[in-house]
């Protein structure tokens, strides 16, 4: 009974992980998605009256965050230097990806071609923007190497409390180099 408490706990937190980093994706997502229209817009880019328009920019900046997040999620989640190097990476990757998204949502044919430039041009002109995504990429990064160690840890121990209890000594001693 308490080793299924444990676990449940190591899932919840596992869950809370996950939605906190798409959380911080998709919010900085949203922020960058109005940055870079009101640079092409102007003051009209998020009207002050709610219009369908207005709407459909935030949602296709929520859609594109998530999405870039999932694509990039294989960069995230390894631990040391490398797994940062790798996060950082696979920050700017996704920055393109999502930009891309975005910009099929918004502008079907053009979008998706002159997105990505624009978030590039973006990231020039304000490189505090650029370090701040690069920023909630590396803290979701966090998230996911605290939810990947609680996964191995907990796959660990069940591997060695059940697997090893029904096997043989001899593949015991094959498989986990027991003697």
């Amino acid at each position: 009974m308490y080793a299924r408490e444990r676990t449940s706990k190591v899932f919840v937190n596992n869950r809370t992980a996950r939605f906190s980093a798409y959380l911080a994706i998709v919010i900085m997502s949203i922020a960058v998605t109005i940055f870079v229209m009101a640079g092409v817009e102007g003051e009209a880019a998020i009207p002050a009256e709610p219009s369908l328009y207005a709407v459909w920019t935030i949602a296709a900046g929520a859609i594109g965050g998530a999405a870039s997040l999932f694509a990039a999620r294989g960069w995230l989640g390894l631990s040391g230097g490398i797994g940062y190097a790798r996060a950082v990476v696979g920050s700017l990757a996704a920055a393109l990806i999502g930009a891309a998204i975005v910009g099929i949502l918004i502008m079907p044919v053009y979008g998706g071609i002159y997105a990505p430039v624009l978030l590039i041009s973006e990231f020039v002109t304000k490189p505090l923007l650029a370090v701040v995504w690069v920023g909630v990429y590396v803290g979701a990064h966090y998230l996911m190497l605290q939810r990947s160690n609680a996964l191995d840890s907990e796959y660990k121990a069940s591997e060695t409390r059940f697997a090893s209890a029904e096997l043989s000594s001899l593949t015991q001693a094959q498989l986990y180099r027991r003697k």
